[in-house]
């Protein structure tokens, strides 16, 4: 016996006045959500009337709202005090970005380099600068000027074979954005506007001094030396896609990555911390944005500077 099953066909006019129904209920649930937040907005500013804050715009668009202790370190002034310095040392500009928070300059300096140690692997990468591979003094600078960070100067390791960069951030320099309050009144009438330019000039002139510092040939050997030693220890599991869980579980990477890094590990052969480091900056060339392809890059570093015991949880999973 065949059962037929009649279903019910609302009529176009009862559909379009549900439609219609359903869309004021959405419009209305928003008109609240709005007014609730703009409620309780307004209830946190009166519950502190004597807090000042600042607030950044750009374009009639705000960007930041901030305490009123934050020192603004502008991106334009940060890239003044750096870029002349890097022309005038001959560095090469490998990479630059200026996201909705955070602006980068990363660059290389090809006089200062030397050859991978013995027993460890270039990893595949996505580019070559020219015929022999080489490890090459590099800088990354980076800075937000809506509060999204600190602005940090970073000596960094690029591979001339494959194009990754490992970001060494124990050796970094780092200047968060606190500094003078602008709720101190007296201050801002009592120091002219050419007293505080005459400040700012002086940070600035330091965080030049940094990048220059960068390049120095003891912190790039030391470097080197970190590499030597460090990126040598093996990987003693057999079990690779389990070192790759373990190494983005301690490492706070992605899951979204986990096969990236596993297949840049396999494909390399190298199965050493120099070679977990080379597939995560390898990783950073498929990342979804800029942000994340730095935040990768910082990984590959972070690899190289594990103590023993943190390395022995990732070399030995099982």
């Amino acid at each position: 016996m065949t059962s037929t099953i009649i279903l019910p066909v609302m009529p176009t006019e009862l559909m379009d006045k549900y439609n219609e129904a359903v869309a004021k209920k959405k419009a209305i649930k928003s008109i609240k959500m709005k007014a609730n937040m703009n409620y309780n907005i307004n209830a946190w500013f009166k519950d502190t009337p004597d807090e000042r804050r600042m607030v950044r715009t750009l374009d009639g668009r705000v960007r930041a709202f901030l305490s009123s202790k934050y020192r603004p370190l502008d991106n334009f002034d940060v890239a003044s005090a750096v870029l002349p310095m890097l022309v005038e040392r001959q560095v090469q500009i490998t990479s630059c970005e200026l996201t909705e928070t955070r602006m980068y300059i990363k660059g290389i300096l090809p006089t200062l380099s030397d050859e991978l140690p013995p027993g460890l692997v270039y990893g595949r990468g996505h580019d070559h600068l020219g015929k022999e591979g080489r490890l090459v003094a590099a800088i990354v600078v980076s800075n937000s000027d809506v509060g999204a960070g600190a602005l940090r100067v970073e000596p960094s390791v690029f591979t001339t074979w494959c194009t990754n960069l490992a970001i060494l951030g124990q050796s970094a320099m780092r200047k968060y954005h606190v500094g003078r309050s602008l709720d101190t009144g007296d201050d801002l009438e009592v120091y002219r506007d050419e007293t505080r330019q005459a400040d700012d000039n002086a940070f600035f002139m330091k965080v030049r001094d940094v990048a220059a510092a960068a390049f120095a040939e003891d912190k790039f050997r030391t470097a080197i030396e970190q590499i030597r030693t460090q990126g040598v220890r093996p990987i003693v599991s057999t079990n690779l896609p389990k070192v790759v869980e373990v190494a983005t579980r301690r490492l706070a990477l992605p899951e979204s990555m986990q096969n990236d890094v596993l297949t840049f590990l396999a494909r390399g052969g190298d199965l050493t911390a120099w070679g977990l480091s080379s597939a995560i900056t390898e990783a950073a060339n498929t990342a979804k944005d800029y942000e994340q392809a730095t935040m990768l890059e910082h990984t590959g570093g972070q690899v190289l500077a594990m103590s023993d015991t943190e390395w022995s949880a990732i070399a030995e999973a099982k």
